[in-house]
């Protein structure tokens, strides 16, 4: 798990993941506080989904000694930190923040608490934007860009009876794509692109050595725009993973013609992007 390695830290492997990925820790604090309020002002009901759930947790999966036997035994150290996951800190903040608005009698210190809770929760830890002008408001029920539908129609269109069309996507596309269309296929794996780029979080322990090469040779076109690749060799790398269709985005004219040189076909333009159809991937339809 990137960092974190069992063997090196033994039975603080627990404390060490929820350090390395909680990223900031003020919600964990939030939530430990919050069940202190449920257990000493709670009602039943309450204090058995939130405290009791929570101190099960802690008592199991939690505990190193547990935790790091059953790492062992199940080979699950790359994943151990989803388990963070379970802990409830979203609805108890929000039954404790609910419960804390409630208190005041007047109406004027009801907004003042709601004010200092917002407050509170915005200005504690980074935000995940640094301004108004990065927050990206949806403009489909998708809640992903418009042009990316746009580009899933004219694929599937262009495959005809190929239900399961194989593509190429840069990064910000391939991480989107699956979350609308189930039928694409994609060539690069998550967790490839993400060691490409520099992340040390993720393992490609369940792919061949071959398919890893392949993928990374891809990535290092279309993403880092290395074009010093043969691109004999690229149209190999799209035969092996039996790519049909590479998706790219028209602020790359040198991929662009590179992807030309290696036999691929534009056929479609979006606006700012490129679709490109491999035809001698020798992929099954």
């Amino acid at each position: 798990m990137g960092s974190v390695s069992l063997a090196e830290e033994g039975l603080v492997f627990v404390f060490s993941c929820l350090k390395e990925f909680g990223g900031q820790t003020y919600f964990v604090g939030f939530f430990l506080t919050g069940l202190l309020y449920v257990w000493i002002r709670g009602g039943e009901k309450e204090r058995h989904f939130f405290c009791r759930s929570s101190l099960f947790l802690a008592v199991t999966i939690y505990n190193p000694i547990i935790a790091n036997t059953l790492i062992r035994i199940m080979g699950m150290s790359a994943e151990y930190y989803r388990f963070f996951w379970i802990l409830p800190i979203g609805l108890l903040l929000a039954y404790v923040c609910v419960e804390l608005t409630e208190m005041p009698r007047t109406m004027w210190g009801k907004r003042g608490m709601i004010l200092f809770l917002i407050l509170l929760l915005l200005f504690s830890g980074n935000p995940v934007v640094s301004s108004v002008s990065a927050i990206k408001i949806p403009t489909n029920k998708y809640k992903i860009p418009d042009e990316l539908l746009a580009i899933c129609d004219v694929i599937h269109e262009d495959a005809g009876d190929n239900e399961f069309p194989k593509s190429v996507f840069e990064y910000e596309y391939n991480t989107l794509v699956r979350q609308y269309d189930g039928h694409m296929r994609l060539t690069l794996d998550r967790d490839v692109y993400l060691l490409a780029l520099g992340s040390n979080t993720v393992s490609t322990r369940n792919l061949s050595e071959e398919e890893v090469a392949n993928q990374n040779l891809i990535i290092q076109v279309i993403q880092n725009q290395n074009l010093a690749i043969d691109p004999l060799v690229f149209a190999e790398a799209l035969n092996a993973t039996e790519t049909e269709y590479l998706v790219i985005s028209e602020n790359s004219p040198a991929v662009l013609a590179y992807l030309t040189s290696a036999g691929c076909v534009s056929f479609a333009d979006t606006g700012q992007y490129i679709i490109f159809r491999y035809e001698n991937s020798g992929a099954t339809t």
